[in-house]
């Protein structure tokens, strides 16, 4: 049963997600959702600065690269350089920490996923994702956030869960990281 190490990319938030998968069970070892600024805007904190928090903070994460189960593979979402025009500085600054985190996991096995792959899975019939191309990006957006939660909701409900507690607001991170991994087990 392999262990995945799963990463959601941002510019100031990130999200991971400890899983171990064995064909269509799972068990959440742990999730968080950091917040590398706290209190701070992305415009108050120069490149350096940041990359910095995330050195400090990976040194002493519960999923620092030392505290893994032995043969944990990696997996951190690929940051497209530019998103349209959602696109901009944060794009680039999420490309930053996503390079950052495949720097500093590099000892292990390591990879960089398309952040659409977890758009294909589906756990059950019903949590089904059905792109409907012909609406507006940020709703789009918002039905992919709600297919990743749900799915995550489904795992919670029927097997091994040791999240820690999360705010609402914030669970579609995780929910990411998590389906993006069982994305890339269900393709390798």
């Amino acid at each position: 049963m392999p262990t995945y190490l799963s990463w959601d990319c941002a510019y100031k938030t990130l999200a991971f997600c400890l899983i171990k998968i064995d064909g269509d069970a799972y068990e959440i070892l742990d999730g968080q959702v950091i917040d590398l600024l706290p209190g701070q805007q992305i415009k108050e904190v120069d490149e350096h600065t940041k990359a910095k928090k995330l050195a400090e903070w990976l040194a002493a994460a519960p999923v620092s690269a030392d505290k893994l189960p032995a043969g944990t593979i990696v997996i951190i979402e690929k940051q497209p350089q530019r998103l349209g025009r959602w696109g901009g500085a944060t794009t680039y600054g999420s490309t930053a920490v996503a390079n950052q985190l495949l720097f500093y996991y590099c000892g292990l096995p390591c990879h960089l996923i398309d952040p659409k792959a977890k758009n294909k899975v589906a756990l059950t019939p019903e949590l089904l994702y059905e792109d409907d191309k012909t609406a507006p990006e940020y709703r789009r957006k918002s039905a992919r956030k709600q297919h990743t939660t749900a799915s995550l909701q489904y795992i919670m409900a029927n097997y091994p869960c040791r999240l820690p507690k999360i705010k609402k607001a914030l669970l579609n991170h995780v929910a990411d990281a998590a389906i993006q991994a069982i994305a890339f087990d269900a393709r390798h």
